[in-house]
């Protein structure tokens, strides 16, 4: 009691502190709302408490086992939801945080004991626990097949054989990088809460040798999990709800989050809802019909600190700490709405849900999978054909198992729906017409053989059957604890106890006033579809003495029965579903009906929708319930997707939605965000949203939400595709050119027009990109600069034009640099003659070419005396007379050669003459140049003084 004080105590103090700083806590979170504009309306609560503190809540029947701290396990009577029974309690030596019911027995995670298994074959009575002892503390339970997986805080996840309850194996552990507080096992994994860690996934394909954890982080404490369709949903404490897709347990993606007020402790998810058990705030209730994008919560507060939360029926059964056991109305049964079905190639005999698919057997057609995320838009059918005509399925994890009359037992992998795997087949004697599979077995109703049962344990290599024949025509079967109840046909029901699957008992009969074609069990009744007679309710609180049947006359032929909470809902044949309150079943409700084109054969329901197999109609999906004040909007008019080319003009987006209390609706667009803001609207009255001319070609998703009072909403996205399927269109494209060399300030241009021109790029081939992206203009000419000094050959360009559709087009163009111009001597030195002896003499030559490649000089009639060398445009090019030469004349030709193979040439003759010759040295020139000088004057001298004497002799 001393401990129970101190407990108490502190919550006290936490509670306090919690409420000092709950208003900021609320602004920060929405500092523009206030959270009591979406609290729901009142629901009802009803209490009942407990000597301990709840940790973990399961219903089972008519009575919900809780774990409850010091006190062990707690067991009450919830038939009356208004007025619970009082407590029966089993103690357990260590402190009770878990529960869950398998057959006869809860399996308790019971602390520093381990796992605490305990009979509650009679729940009034429940029996002495059993223990196996863990490592560490065990936090978190959950039971699959002859398996025990429990969360045992630092020891990660411990798995223990329970094939014999009475004495379980030792504990096979696989440890996790934090600290596991819950675990749930899905197909051949088991997704394990590890606080610091997030999520841990564990293949446990081998449940003897698990294998490495994979992780996903999320970004507070993961203290509980749930497991629907592709995503897992985890209680990340002050991180509220962190959803994860598995849809490849290998590789889970990034947590989406949805935060609550409170601290999330425990998770469930019933159709589109997930339950948050939130600590001091009670019981958090989230619209997960988009997983990616979880609504806002909306609160049903409690009187304690909610730490578990279990689902049936219309109630939610919370843990609501020191305050024991919370159950909440949620839901309420409406008139069921008219039907929407998904036609099927066969004729539609059962169907089962799980997660987003829904299962349907066709008897000519095998397994039909149809996507039912959206229930008032399935998807269409993919089907697995099978040998044999399809009865009946029951989905476990990643497998279908089908009855498919005389094929027997078929097996189909589903781990990904949209794609079933072959099946694999089990024959059985008989003709297979029900199944239900419970652990390691698949109990199969096998018309004139009875009873079938195959061992499932690898679901690839079913074992050989063991039969148990019946009295009639065994047409359902339904296992519930250690007995299988079959729909027998003219004998009624037949009880068959199945402790031993290898060795089933005897049946024992109850017959019935009709035909029995289905059967379920729920708690201590089981409720036949009873064909003309409509549904017989039988009490199976003792299985081996069933008691007399009571009816519930329906107008047609009742094929096959579900129960939802206190409600039955049977396939009536021609009369279409029908369902009937038994929560009292010794006097059940009036018939409540839906007709359906078809003849229904077999129901299901999940959440807030009823799946029914409507024979020729194939799969109706009729909704037979609604959340209490939570109902979202109906859209009844929406846009389907579009596309328009980018020069459109005038178009719209147009919605309609109906709600009892409509608020306000937004829309956004994936990429620009919101495009229309919060604004009222009014139920029935259609939203237009005009699309804004001019936008870039692309796609575009709008996304409006139509939110209620209570925060209830439902969205439509429409893709709106801008795109421009034309490719631009050249409208001047240059022709093939040469260029000479030495060009400067050449450029090649396009001319195009499009709607929506992009870029381009200039590929020079065998190169690779010269220029761009570059961005270019519809009628506007696009230049390429051609650098200057490329060398002489062919370039190839290739202009690549793209726009903003993706379209592109293309030109190639060849530029040709080429030389046709010969070398210009623009200087030659000229002819030379020299005496010999002579010390130095150059021959000087200059030349000019854009493209200058080698020179030679040649002796003519020697041969080449230089080169070929290299020359430079506009460098002289020398060349030293050899000093040795002889006298003679020595002709030199030079040849100038550029790279496009022109040439130019220029001749020198050089004359080297010896003195003897004539060659006067330079010191002889001189004297005989002052000699001539003086016989001229003397000849002058001369001249004037002849005249004289000729005048005197003349005279």
């Amino acid at each position: 009691m001393q401990k129970l004080k101190m407990k108490v105590l502190r919550i006290l103090v936490v509670f306090i502190i919690f409420l000092m700083f709950y208003p900021s806590l609320v602004n920060l979170r929405n500092p523009t709302n206030d959270l009591d504009a979406i609290t729901p309306k009142n629901s009802s609560i009803y209490y009942r408490n407990t000597s301990g503190t709840t940790y973990g809540v399961v219903v089972s029947g008519n009575y919900a086992y809780i774990a409850d701290d010091d006190s062990g396990l707690a067991v009450i009577d919830v038939t009356n939801i208004a007025t619970p029974g009082s407590p029966i309690y089993e103690d357990t030596t260590g402190n009770a945080r878990d529960v869950y019911v398998s057959g006869n027995y809860a399996y308790v995670a019971d602390s520093n004991s381990g796992l605490a298994v305990i009979d509650i074959s009679d729940p009034s009575n429940p029996g002495t626990p059993v223990y196996e002892d863990t490592t560490q503390q065990a936090l978190g339970v959950f039971i699959s097949g002859n398996y025990a997986y429990l969360a045992t805080g630092t020891s990660g996840l411990a798995v223990i054989d329970i094939s014999n309850p009475s004495n379980p194996g030792t504990p096979v552990y696989e440890d996790t990088g934090g600290n596991s507080g819950d675990v749930f096992i899905s197909g051949n994994y088991a997704y394990v809460a590890d606080g610091t860690t997030g999520l841990a996934i564990i293949d446990i394909s081998d449940p003897t040798n698990p294998g490495t954890p994979v992780y996903e982080d999320t970004a507070d404490w993961a203290v509980g999990v749930f497991i629907s369709g592709n995503y897992a949903y985890v209680a990340d404490r002050d991180s509220g709800l962190a959803v994860i897709d598995i849809s490849d347990p290998t590789s889970p993606g990034i947590p989406v989050y949805e935060d609550t007020t409170g601290a999330a402790r425990g998770i469930l998810v019933e159709g589109d809802f997930a339950y948050v058990g939130d600590y001091s705030s009670g019981l958090a209730i989230i619209n997960i019909s988009d997983p990616t994008n979880p609504g806002i919560p909306v609160y049903d507060s409690t009187i304690g600190t909610s730490t578990d939360v279990f689902i049936t029926g219309n109630y939610a059964f919370v843990a609501d700490g020191t305050t024991g056991l919370a159950i909440i109305d949620i839901a309420e049964n409406i008139d069921p709405t008219t039907p929407v079905y998904e036609a099927t190639t066969g004729n539609a005999m059962d169907v089962q849900v799980s997660g987003d698919y829904a299962y349907v057997a066709v008897s000519d057609a095998g397994l039909a999978v149809i996507d039912i995320s959206d229930p008032t838009s399935p998807g269409t059918p993919v089907y697995e054909n099978t040998a044999g005509n399809c009865f009946e399925v029951d989905v476990q994890g990643d497998y279908a198992y089908v009855a498919s009359s005389a094929a027997g037992l078929v097996v189909i992998d589903i781990s990904n729906p949209t794609n079933p795997g072959t099946p694999v087949y089990e024959d059985t004697s008989g003709n297979s017409l029900g199944i239900h599979v419970r652990g390691d077995y698949a109990f199969i109703a096998d018309a004139a053989s009875g009873l079938a049962i195959i061992n499932i344990f690898d679901p690839t290599n079913p074992g050989t059957p063991v039969y148990e024949n019946t009295a009639d025509w065994a047409g359902d079967v339904f296992i519930s604890g250690d007995y299988a109840y079959v729909a027998d046909g003219d004998s009624g029901l037949a009880v068959i106890d199945i402790s031993d699957p290898t060795n089933p008992g005897t049946p024992v009969y109850e017959d019935t006033n009709g035909y029995a074609a289905g059967v379920w069990v729920e708690g201590d009744y089981a409720f036949v579809a009873d064909f003309n007679e409509g549904l017989a309710i039988i009490d199976v609180s003792n299985p081996s003495n069933p008691g007399t049947p009571y009816y519930a006359i329906t107008t047609a032929d009742a094929y096959g029965v579900f129960l939802s909470g206190n409600y039955a809902y049977l396939a009536d044949g021609s009369a279409g579903l029908v369902h009937i309150n038994v929560r009292y079943p010794h006097n059940p409700g009036a018939s409540v009906y839906e007709d359906t084109t078809g003849s229904a054969r077999n129901v299901h329901v999940v959440g807030d929708y009823a799946y029914v197999a409507d024979y020729s109609s194939g799969l109706a999906i009729i909704q037979v319930k609604q959340r209490i004040d939570k109902e979202e909007p109906l859209i009844v008019g929406f846009p389907s997707d579009f596309s328009i080319e980018s020069d459109y003009s005038g178009y719209t987006l147009d919605w309609t939605a109906t709600d009892a209390n409509p608020d306000t609706y937004t829309i956004f667009e994936q990429l620009t965000g919101s495009v229309v803001n919060a604004t009222p609207w009014t139920s029935g009255n259609t939203i237009t949203y005009n699309i804004p001319d001019g936008l870039d070609a692309r796609l575009y998703q709008y996304t409006i939400r139509f939110w209620d009072d209570y925060g209830n909403y439902i969205q439509d996205d429409v893709l709106v595709t801008i795109e421009d399927t034309i490719d631009p269109f050249f409208t001047l494209i240059p022709n093939d050119i040469s260029i000479e060399a030495g060009y400067t300030g050449r450029s090649i241009s396009w001319t195009l027009t499009d709607a929506t021109p992009d870029t381009f790029t200039v590929e020079l081939i065998g190169i690779g990109i010269v220029a761009g992206p570059t961005t270019w203009e519809s009628g506007i000419n696009a230049y390429y600069n051609i650098p200057d000094g490329l060398g002489l050959s062919p370039y190839t360009y290739r202009a690549n034009f793209t726009d903003q559709g993706g379209n592109t087009i293309s030109d190639s163009v060849t530029i040709t640099i080429e030389d046709t111009t010969d070398p210009i001597i623009t200087f030659s030195s000229g002819n030379v003659t020299i005496a010999v002896g002579y010390s130095d003499l150059d021959l000087s030559w200059t030349a000019t070419d854009a493209t200058p490649d080698t020179y030679t000089i040649e002796l003519v009639g020697t041969g080449i005396v230089v080169g070929p060398i290299s020359w430079t445009s506009g460098d002289p090019i020398n060349y030293d007379l050899p000093l040795d030469l002889t006298p003679g004349d020595y002709t030199f030709n030079i040849i100038l050669t550029d790279e496009g193979g022109n040439s130019a040439s220029a001749i020198i003759t050089v004359t080297i003459t010896s003195s003897s010759d004539g060659a006067i040295p330079f010191g002889n020139l001189f004297w005989l140049f002052t000699g001539l000088m003086v016989i001229s004057l003397v000849i002058l001298r001369k001249r004037k003084l002849r005249p004289s004497s000729r005048f005197k002799m003349n005279n």
